[in-house]
């Protein structure tokens, strides 16, 4: 996969080019290992959440090559140190709307029909951007874990450009029943970087409690992934 294959398969919005430095070879290294770690964690609560995130191994690296042009920091994996930049599992502290953390928490109140979900049109939601603290994240699949009101429906709005309503039921949800997990495997995987926009919006069913989780990666500086971050 190239890096603009990864633009192609990403949800950039009207941003079609990004500033790219792929990582040399000791770097790919770091990043190999440390992925292969995150895909251990994961393997430990479900061996298809595990697969799906190991299915995107490419796209996560060029995402490091596209921050590393973002920033021109070398990178550092999951410990990096002063003067790099390194990457974790995706928090809800790294969603900034109104220029405040949107939650500590993946859990959400959903009502019946069509609802904002992450950020709305009036505050959409980006990554922190404050220079020397610079983050960007990307996701390609949403996870719900417990019984949870039935998604039908998702839309995403990125960049300047809303894109269309994807259908969850028909094409996107796989239940496994013993774990009361649900996988939302989406199309297209959001790209949000240090100056970009979006929200999200899903119909549900019925109202209820959701722990809807973008299963997806942070790329930022050290200085951003030390920080004790919590919406007070």
């Amino acid at each position: 996969m190239s890096v603009v294959q990864v633009v192609a398969k990403a949800l950039t919005g009207k941003v079609k080019e990004l500033p790219y430095k792929p990582l040399e070879d000791n770097e790919i290294k770091t990043f190999e290992s440390d992925f292969a770690d995150l895909v251990a964690g994961l393997r430990k609560l479900d061996d298809e959440l595990a697969d799906t995130f190991d299915a995107a191994y490419e796209f996560y690296l060029h995402c490091a090559g596209i921050f590393k042009g973002i920033i021109n920091r070398p990178f550092g994996g999951i410990e990096p140190s002063t003067g790099q930049f390194g990457m974790r599992l995706l928090m809800p502290q790294d969603f900034i709307v109104g220029g405040a953390i949107w939650s500590n928490t993946w859990l959400v109140d959903l009502t019946a029909g069509w609802q904002d979900l992450w950020g709305s049109a009036s505050t959409p939601v980006s990554p922190n951007n404050e220079r020397g603290r610079e983050a960007m994240f990307a996701f390609h699949t949403i996870v719900s874990y417990g019984y949870a009101p039935k998604l039908e429906y998702i839309k995403f709005w990125v960049n300047g450009y809303t894109y269309p309503v994807w259908s969850i039921h028909d094409y996107c949800k796989v239940k496994k029943l013993h774990k009361a997990i649900w996988m939302i495997h989406l199309p297209k995987y959001p790209l949000i970087t240090t100056d970009s926009q979006f929200y999200t919006r899903v119909a549900a069913e019925e109202a209820g409690k959701a722990y809807l989780r973008p299963l997806g990666l942070t790329f930022a500086t050290f200085e951003y992934l030390r920080e004790e971050r919590w919406k007070a």
